[in-house]
């Protein structure tokens, strides 16, 4: 019966959404990345640079593997919107590239505010979003992506990327853009504040540099719950994306300990000479790795885990087929596309949690004419390892720090694994994975 209600709701849903007022069905069309252009236009000792909207990242990461340091400190300089967002390039380049574009953006914006002749509401916007920028440009933030266009794209690391063994990628839901990455509330929503709690809870329990935290609001997330919300189109094209950073995030770690591989797999835009695989001369990658490795041990494994906040559990439904990561955390769910763990076809472990005061829980776990995103993932048919949530408060208080969800968070993060919970075993068992 309550199926049968919840697919009514569904259709009802189809057929009044399209007139309601929210968020388009899908992302809108974006220009070109500034100096894209030109970059495209580059060849450096014989090697065309990759192309920053479809290059493999494994192509990206040996073709900074190739340049010696000036070469990709200038190439940093000159293209510093392309740099900053290439998936692949070194961690520490793209920071440097980030600041530098995030720092000619918002003079751009100020300028715009400054001009008594522009349309009065565009000053005040660009005034707004110049403060916007000012405060992520403060106490040098490492910046992984920075994206003006349309509603903006961003991402921050905590911790050291390039050394770490276990790196958390977490991924949000609706309502995130530039203006709204940092802290808001207290209830630990954004994700800029996700992300800072769960590298400050990490940091609680161990102080091995180990770890890092990506703070991940690299697609173009529904703006309100209505239309946007409730299909997979943004999601689908945020699961291009994230796998383009999960696939990048590997490849920059294995240039960064000279592993880089390349093959047809890794081949170029025909017409364009490919590029070389990781060169025996002293390259900018090399460079990142002497300077964050003060021991001389090669980089850790890179152990990943993705934890998807509300819609983006259903962003990284669509990516998890093959992923190359360890652990997906979907908390606030409302579906992630498939109605099983088995039907995700990954090999990761998969865990879910919903909180009982989760406004989510009303939303209809049924997909029907395009609508919907299936099984609530923490429901016991799905197959998840189920998380404990009964201390979390609302739909994003799962990282706060007296959630119980938090403290399970923080150990999957770390590698810790959990036996899954159930009333009968509310012990952690824990051993080392």
């Amino acid at each position: 019966m309550r199926n049968a209600r919840a697919g009514v709701v569904t259709l009802v849903l189809a057929l009044l959404l399209p007139w309601c007022a929210g968020s388009a069905t899908g992302p809108a069309p974006l220009q070109p990345l500034t100096g894209a252009a030109e970059w495209s236009r580059q060849v450096v000792d014989g090697v065309a640079t990759p192309d920053p909207e479809s290059a493999d990242p494994r192509v990206v990461a040996e073709f900074f593997a190739s340049l010696r340091p000036q070469q990709a400190e200038e190439l940093a300089e000159r293209f510093p919107f392309v740099v900053g967002n290439l998936d692949g390039a070194p961690a520490t380049l793209r920071y440097a590239a980030n600041r530098r574009a995030l720092a000619q953006e918002r003079s751009r914006l100020r300028a715009v505010a400054a001009d008594v002749e522009e349309y009065g509401p565009a000053r005040d916007s660009a005034r707004h979003l110049a403060a916007v920028y000012g405060r992520l440009a403060r106490d040098g933030r490492p910046i992984l992506v920075f994206d003006p266009r349309g509603r903006g794209r961003y991402a921050e690391v905590h911790g050291d990327l390039e050394r770490a063994e276990h790196v958390a990628v977490m991924v949000p839901g609706t309502g995130i853009t530039l203006r709204s990455f940092d802290p808001r509330s207290d209830h630990v929503g954004t994700p800029g504040e996700m992300g800072a709690a769960l590298y400050a809870a990490q940091r609680a329990l161990t102080t091995e540099p180990a770890t890092a935290v990506i703070a991940w609001a690299g697609y173009d997330t529904p703006q309100a719950l209505g239309v946007g919300a409730a299909t997979a189109t943004h999601a689908e094209a945020g699961a291009v994306l994230l796998n383009r950073l999960v696939e990048g995030l590997h490849a920059a770690r294995a240039a960064l300990d000279g592993t880089a591989e390349g093959g047809e797999d890794s081949a170029s835009t025909p017409g364009r000479p490919a590029a070389p695989t990781a060169s025996a001369r002293p390259s900018a990658v090399r460079l990142a790795a002497d300077s964050a490795n003060t021991s001389g041990a090669a980089a850790p494994p890179l152990r990943l885990a993705l934890f998807c906040h509300s819609y983006g559990s259903v962003v990284c439904g669509r990516a998890a087929a093959g992923l190359p990561v360890q652990d997906v955390v979907f908390f606030g769910s409302p579906g992630v596309g498939v109605d099983s763990a088995d039907e995700l076809n990954t090999d990761a472990r998969v865990w879910a949690a919903r909180g009982p005061q989760d406004w989510i829980r009303h939303v209809p776990n049924v997909r029907l004419l395009g609508f919907g995103h299936g099984r609530d993932p923490s429901s016991a048919a799905f197959g998840a390892r189920r998380v404990p949530a009964a201390r979390v408060a609302g739909h994003d208080g799962y990282l706060r720090g007296d959630s119980d969800a938090a403290r399970w968070f923080t150990r999957i993060s770390l590698g810790l694994a959990a036996e899954p919970y159930s009333p009968s075993n509310r012990t952690w068992t824990d051993a080392q994975i």
